[in-house]
This record gives C-alpha cells, sequence and structure tokens, in this order.
C-alpha cells in the first residue's frame, strides 16, 4: 500500500507548525497542530494523534478559552472517539462545547457534538447518540456547513441501522450522492464501508460490492483501503470468493502499525471468514479478541462471537458472547434481535425446543419488519439447525432462508442449509 494524500498533508502541516513557531505566533502554532492532529487521526493512527495533540497543550495554555484551544481540544475529542476512548472523548467534548457556544463557534459546536454523540452510541448508549446525531445533522444543514453535514451522515448510518436500517441505507445512498457531488474524497470511502455494512445486512450484496469497488478504483488512500477491503473480505468469503490473500495484505499491513483497533479490524473480517467456512472456535476467538480492543463496537461483533459458539457446539462461549452483549448496555431494534436469536439458540441447545421455536419466530418477525434479509436467512437457518423436525414453521424458514441467499449467491450458506437439510452436498 502506497504512500497517500494524508502523509502529504502531514508534511506540509509539521512544516507550517514549525514555521509558526520560529515566528512566535502561537495561535498560527495552534492551528497547525490541531489540523495536523486531524489528519493523523483521519489516517487510521488515532493513538499517534492522541499523543500528539495532548503534547501540545501545555505549550498552548495562554490561548486558554480561546478559539485556538477550543478547536484542539475537538481535534483531542474526535482522536479519543477513534481510538475508542469513548469517555474520554465526552469529557473533552464536555469541556469544549461551553466556550465553543460562548464564542459563537458554530463550526466547533457542530463538530463537537458529531464527536460527542458518536463517543455515546459505541459506549452503548445507543438512542441518545442517536438523538444528539440527527440534532447535529440539522445544525450543520442549517448553518450550510457542508463538510460537517457529511461527517454526520457518515456517523449516522451506522447509528441509525441500530433502529431502522433501511433507514440508514437510504441516508448512506444519499450522502455517497453528496460526497460524489462535493468532491469529499476523504469521505467517500467511510460512507462506501458504512454503507456496504449495511447493504449486507439487508441483502443488498450486489449494492455492497459496488460501492466498495468504487473506493478501490479511487486510488485511496493506504487506511482507507485497509478498511474497505476488510468489509470485502466479507463480502467474499460469504458469496464463496477467494479471500485469503487479501486478508494475508490486511493482517500484514495491521502488524506494520502500532493501532490496536487495526488488529482489531482484521479480526472481524477473519472472524466472518471462518464462520463461513466452518471453523467455528477461530471465529468466536477473532470475535471475541476484537470485543477486547477498545474501539470496536460490541453490538455489531458479538453476535458473530455467539453464533460461531452456537453452530460450534460451544455453549459456554455462547453464554460469554451474550452475557458480553448485555453488559455493553446497547439497545436498539436490531441490536434486541440479535439478543433474542441468541437466546433463542440456547434455549435449543438446552433442549427447550417449543421455548426455542417462540423465540425464534419472534427474531424472524422483527428482522422481516426491518428489512434485514440477510440476518433474518442466517438466523432462519439457525431455526432449521437447532430445533429442525417436521413444524411447519421451521420447513417455511428454510425455504425462505433458501430463496434469500440464492439471490444473494451465498453459495457456503446453501451448502450448510442443504447439509442441516440432510441433502447431499457435492
Amino acid at each position: 500500500m502506497s504512500a497517500g494524500r494524508y502523509e502529504i498533508a502531514e508534511g506540509y502541516l509539521r512544516r507550517a507548525s514549525e514555521a509558526a513557531q520560529a515566528a512566535g505566533d502561537l495561535s498560527a502554532e495552534a492551528r497547525a497542530v490541531t489540523d495536523l492532529g486531524r489528519v493523523i487521526a483521519s489516517a487510521g493512527r488515532p493513538s499517534e494523534a492522541v499523543a500528539e495533540l495532548a503534547a501540545a497543550l501545555d505549550r498552548f495554555a495562554a490561548l486558554a478559552g480561546g478559539p485556538e484551544v477550543v478547536r484542539l481540544h475537538a481535534a483531542l475529542a474526535r482522536g479519543h472517539m477513534l481510538k475508542g476512548d469513548f469517555s474520554d472523548a465526552i469529557e473533552w467534548a464536555d469541556q469544549a462545547l461551553p466556550h465553543a457556544e460562548r464564542l459563537d463557534l458554530v463550526f466547533e459546536i457542530a463538530d463537537l457534538l458529531i464527536t460527542r454523540a458518536t463517543a455515546l452510541t459505541s459506549w452503548g448508549r445507543v438512542r441518545e447518540g442517536l438523538a444528539e446525531l440527527q440534532g447535529s445533522l440539522l445544525l450543520a444543514e442549517s448553518y450550510g456547513l457542508a463538510w460537517l453535514a457529511t461527517r454526520a451522515r457518515v456517523n449516522l448510518i451506522g447509528t441509525l441501522a441500530l433502529e431502522d436500517p433501511e433507514a440508514a441505507l437510504r441516508l448512506g445512498q444519499a450522502g455517497m450522492e453528496d460526497a460524489r457531488r462535493t468532491g469529499a474524497r476523504d469521505m467517500i470511502a467511510t460512507i462506501a464501508v458504512n454503507v456496504a455494512g449495511v447493504a449486507m445486512t439487508q441483502g443488498r450484496f450486489d449494492l455492497a460490492g459496488s460501492v466498495l469497488e468504487e473506493v478501490l478504483a479511487s486510488d485511496p488512500d493506504p487506511s482507507d483501503r485497509f478498511v474497505a477491503e476488510s468489509v470485502i473480505v466479507i463480502h467474499r468469503a460469504i458469496l464463496g470468493e477467494p479471500y485469503q490473500a487479501m486478508l494475508d495484505d490486511l493482517s500484514a499491513y495491521a502488524a506494520s502499525r502500532s493501532e490496536a483497533g487495526d488488529d482489531a479490524q482484521v479480526d472481524v473480517a477473519r472472524s466472518w471468514a471462518d464462520l463461513i467456512t466452518g471453523r467455528f472456535a477461530e471465529a468466536n476467538e477473532a470475535s471475541m479478541r476484537s470485543v477486547a480492543v477498545k474501539g470496536m463496537s460490541d453490538s455489531e461483533v458479538l453476535p458473530v462471537a455467539a453464533r460461531a459458539a452456537l453452530w460450534g457446539g460451544l455453549p459456554d462461549k455462547a453464554r460469554q458472547a451474550k452475557s458480553t452483549l448485555q453488559e455493553s448496555g446497547s439497545h436498539g431494534r436490531t441490536i434486541d434481535a440479535w439478543e433474542r436469536g441468541i437466546t433463542a439458540g440456547m434455549a435449543a441447545q438446552d433442549g427447550r425446543l417449543d421455548e426455542a421455536a417462540d423465540a425464534y419466530r419472534d427474531v424472524i418477525r422483527q428482522l422481516r419488519d426491518l428489512g434485514s434479509r440477510f440476518e433474518l436467512a442466517l438466523t432462519e437457518l439457525d431455526f432449521v439447525r437447532f430445533v429442525g423436525g417436521e413444524r411447519p414453521e421451521v420447513l417455511a424458514a428454510a425455504e425462505e432462508a433458501r430463496a434469500i441467499f440464492t439471490e444473494i449467491g451465498a453459495k457456503p450458506l446453501l451448502r450448510r442449509l442443504d447439509e442441516t437439510l440432510g441433502i447431499p452436498v457435492d
């Protein structure tokens, strides 16, 4: 992966900071250091960004209460959020917001609110963060802050998907159009990855594939390519396409850096690949490793860990995943359906088949209402696998799962369904 635009910007800002320091212009130096921290964080190195910005706090103490320090604190809050230090992100945002309001810094107010809301959602306070993100978007739009409006949409996509994935997908597609029209290349990759994730959950693998390929065709920066390819690995594994070489490249890239979040990103991709290919213990372990790293959303990773444990006959691991999900405190229509599905599988494995069947019927209804067709098909496969028998609803679930997997082109999952039904597999 070659050097990209972030490195060019980083070099320019370091020179600007040095020039301002040499000239004794503390305000200009503070602006350059703040912008440098934001660029480093955007390049996928939030730990380094936080260290750089924190080291500058004492130097700019004379500017306390002024706009330069507000912007520095805003950059620190964002760095902590990207690093996964959500409580620190909220603390820095709360510290800066009163000063930003007093100084009438509307851009910084909206920026801080977006960061704070995103940290809240990742910290388990999903509905509170969702409401704050929606308010941030309205604020940015009302003041014509196009870049911040796009940033709010980027962060809103993943959060809204936990409550209303169809609305999240529409928002993401509109965000892609806005980014293309305004030339916001730094946003397109992130929007595309978020859109792809929601699209796959909704069974729109064609859309997911097209937006991910658009990222690769745009000559992205290495960090953006890394994130996009981590999702492409999942996409390819589900469709039964070759992915191992790309996964190896991702592992090598992560190993060359010092960001724990990169290793976790690789583990998420690996967990899906292992789940699909039948390495259930490995899939569970990779998922739980990613959960142990700050910055990975427990609500999105833990269902993979739980399903891998259930498919692999590892009840203690399934209970651990469910317990960790509950302890995260995250809620939302999608999250609640995931948790109910885990409960159903555990009940079935304990021999409580009627209880499991009732739970699966409830989850299937919820996922159908959400339009989450891929997750619906996976849950129906669980229903067939763990409850089984000749119950009419089980047979109907098998038929619908087959139709969805066929439409998607998920050949490995079609084979697993056939194996579950006792149909010979080539």
